[in-house]
Parts: C-alpha cells; structure tokens; sequence
C-alpha cells in the first residue's frame, strides 16, 4: 500500500507543481536541480542524474497516456528510475534519496493530508 501511495504521489508531482510545468527537459532539469542540492552530486553524477530524470518523465507521461493500469505502470516506471539511480548514486546518496521520498509521502499522510484510510 505504502509504495502505491508512493507511486501516485509521484505521478500527483509530477502533473503540477513545478514539476508539471514546462517540456519534459524542463522538468527534468528541475528536479536534477533539487537533486544536485539535496545530494550533493559531483559534476558526473549529475549529467546521468539529467538523463534519468529525463527517461522518468518521459515514461510517466508514457504511463499516463497508456490507458493501462496506472498503479502498474507507474510502479513500473519507479523500478526502473529507483534501478538507474542505484548504479549512479553512492550508497549514502541513494539512502538519502529514499529517505527524502519515504518523508514526502509521508507528509500526505499527516494531519489533514490526503490519504486518511491508512
């Protein structure tokens, strides 16, 4: 249950906010931005952090637009994303990242927030 939510907060992300905004370049340059700040990438690190996050928006869209099962298309697209970061990453970076998604879901789920059927 924990990784759908997960998986539909990702999409909910994804179709607005900042990230909803702008070409699939554009929104995958602002989350790489993000990520350059919350994990400290080297310079290597995030030019294939760029092109992860470019695939990953372009496969949520690709998702979105299938007219499949959402919850496994998406759970589908987070495998492969979460696959890719894992051989860019350092171990304590990808531990970070995880930790900083498992936070963010976990704030629809507070006081007031989203998901009330826990």
């Amino acid at each position: 249950m924990t990784m759908l939510f997960m998986v539909m907060s990702m999409v909910s992300v994804l179709a607005q906010g900042p990230f909803g905004n702008g070409t699939p370049e554009e929104r995958a340059t602002q989350m790489t931005d993000r990520m350059k700040t919350s994990l400290k990438l080297t310079d290597d690190q995030v030019a294939k952090v760029q092109v992860a996050n470019l695939q990953r928006v372009k496969d949520m869209t690709a998702a979105r637009e299938s007219g499949e099962d959402m919850r496994t298309s998406m759970q589908a697209v987070t495998e492969k994303y979460n696959a890719a970061l894992q051989k860019i990453l350092t171990p304590e970076q990808f531990n970070t990242y995880q930790e900083s998604r498992r936070q963010g879901a976990n704030r629809f789920n507070g006081p007031g927030g989203g998901n009330t059927s826990n």
